[in-house]
């Protein structure tokens, strides 16, 4: 899983645009630290197991989350995540597949302590068996 959210993170960052509304220079993994007040950090949750007759040989999923100090810098981040990134062939380099937005909208999460705004979007992973 460590390969897809790298690979995930790279494919953000090398787009000016999803980072540029935000103003946030870097995309954490794992761990969304105290500071920067705006930043994307990516978080694995579990696939389902492959079945043996599929043509998937792996799912996995994603979930990017935006914090921001304003409504509008996570929202419009958060959706031009998901223009971006859905339905993109070329979002992991490593392996044969797509990513598939779950969520066709930001999701609102909450507030955190220092009333900065949280989205998320989700995403399914699907890797094609040769």
């Amino acid at each position: 899983m460590a390969d897809i959210l790298n690979d995930f993170r790279t494919f953000l960052t090398t787009d000016a645009s999803v980072l540029s509304d935000l103003g946030a220079s870097k995309v954490m993994i794992g761990h969304e630290p105290d500071m920067p007040n705006e930043c994307i950090t990516l978080y694995p949750y579990g696939g389902r197991a492959p079945e043996p007759n599929s043509p998937l040989k792996y799912n996995g999923s994603v979930q990017v989350r935006v914090r921001a100090s304003t409504w509008p810098k996570s929202y419009n981040t958060c959706q031009t995540i998901i223009n971006k990134v859905h339905h993109t062939a070329s979002v992991c380099s490593n392996t044969n597949g797509r990513a598939y937005a779950i969520n066709s909208i930001p999701i609102y999460l909450t507030h955190d302590d220092e009333k900065r705004i949280i989205h998320v979007c989700n995403f399914d992973i699907k890797f094609v068996k040769y």
